[in-house]
């Protein structure tokens, strides 16, 4: 599927159309696929477009309608949802080891200070739980938050590095063993930082948002 810009008098995705485009298009080749560090089953590459033809037959959605998601709510969604699905292995990893794992004569996880960290990831999983089911339900009854799509990436984004760091910690030396999947959980959280616009920039939007708010007399909703 191919996002391309067919109409140049409208700014961004909105003079954008989508369309289907089979990889033995006549002019179309994969020139090179990216060794990424983490998050590998998503390729990214780069694409060789040369005097390519599409059928009309192949738009999707017809001219007129953009290329909806494109850069809107069902992407930040889906990798809110992905990140904290990350979030919640490395946490499930981290109960098992320190379970697992006994020094000072019991299991780390009697630990007061392992005991603390476990909390911690567990209370930054479900808030970003709950962060994402408020935006996907709003979003399901048309009240999409200019504000909130954004923050919900980011905070879930940062609470996969954020967890998945301190399940490294509380591996130890284990930790980064490539023979474990700790190292590859924060390879994959590492990614997130930047899918989908980097968290700076997202963080810029939002502050916009909240200022153009602030100046209609609106703080936060």
């Amino acid at each position: 599927m191919v996002t391309a810009r067919t109409d140049k008098s409208k700014p961004g995705i909105a003079g954008c159309s989508r369309f289907l485009l089979p990889t033995d298009t006549p002019g179309f080749r994969v020139a090179s696929v990216h060794d990424k560090v983490g998050f590998r089953m998503y390729l990214q590459g780069e694409l060789d477009f040369d005097n390519v033809k599409v059928p009309v037959e192949n738009l999707l959605g017809g001219k007129e309608g953009g290329a909806p998601g494109a850069e809107g709510v069902e992407a930040k969604v889906e990798l809110s949802a992905h990140a904290l699905a990350l979030s919640r292995a490395a946490l499930d990893a981290a109960i098992k080891y320190a379970n697992e794992r006994v020094q000072g004569g019991c299991p780390i996880i009697q630990h007061q200070a392992v005991a603390t960290m476990l909390a911690d990831m567990y209370l930054t999983l479900q808030a970003g739980r709950s962060l994402l089911w408020r935006v996907a339900s709003m979003t399901d009854m048309g009240h999409s938050d200019p504000a909130l799509i954004p923050a919900t990436k980011v905070f879930c984004a940062d609470a996969a590095l954020k967890i998945c760091l301190a399940t490294m910690e509380i591996f130890g030396g284990s930790g980064v063993m490539r023979e474990l999947p700790i190292q590859k959980y924060v390879r994959d959280a590492m990614v997130f930082q930047h899918m989908d616009s980097t968290q700076q920039v997202s963080r810029i939007k939002i502050g916009k948002i909240l200022e153009a708010r602030s100046k209609e007399g609106r703080l936060s909703r």
